[in-house]
């Protein structure tokens, strides 16, 4: 008998019907209670690096897919704006764990521009020639994780895009190429506040 209670507890815990301490599994934004406000910071400063799929080293005398080879930008300086509240012990279902999803810092700037200007001139497939300061930007494509497809950077701009802490955004070339090609080009961001990144003559080896 005793042995069948315990089962009958051990059960009940499982599926949430006895109220458990969130705070035994994680704190704050785990469904025990209403999110917190996640915390803002402003950016002080951008870059961008290359990052290739599947590769943990990256070789910059290396031509890789175009479809595995991404420009990210990231954020490298920042300052916290606002701090969460400091959070008290409370109850839920088990079941509620299961909603744990820590919301990330999220910046207060969003990006208003983004242009790329290729910087050598260079012949693409079927003799589609692109000439030394002309923007190739439509050749791009923009996406917050990497991966083989994306947006178009001129839609990806028409909605407000923060940037969450640690998540960049990968720019990847979706421009048609014959064989290996190397691209020189200029990046351009801007953001909202008005404050404005120039990274030149970043290059991207692919085949």
């Amino acid at each position: 008998m005793k042995k069948k209670m315990v089962a009958i507890w051990a059960l009940m815990l499982i599926i949430g019907a006895i109220p458990m301490s969130c705070d035994l599994f994680c704190r704050d934004s785990c469904g025990c209670k209403p999110l917190p406000p996640p915390k803002k910071f402003s950016i002080k400063d951008l870059n961008i690096q290359d990052f290739v799929l599947g590769n943990s080293a990256f070789n910059k005398e290396t031509f890789y897919p175009k479809d595995q080879y991404f420009k990210s930008i990231n954020v490298m300086d920042f300052e916290f704006i606002s701090q969460n509240q400091e959070s008290k012990m409370s109850y839920f279902f088990i079941t509620g764990v299961y909603a744990c999803s820590p919301i990330p810092p999220s910046s207060i700037q969003t990006f208003t521009e983004i242009k790329i200007i290729n910087k050598k001139e260079i012949t693409l497939s079927d003799n589609n020639l692109v000439l030394k300061d002309q923007e190739i930007t439509d050749k791009f494509l923009i996406s917050n994780y990497p991966r083989p497809s994306g947006e178009n950077i001129t839609y990806f701009l028409e909605n407000e895009q923060w940037i969450f802490m640690g998540e960049p955004f990968y720019l990847r070339w979706e421009g048609s190429i014959s064989n290996e090609t190397e691209l020189t080009f200029d990046v351009f961001i801007k953001l909202d506040d008005g404050q404005e990144y120039f990274f030149e003559e970043e290059v991207m080896k692919i085949k």
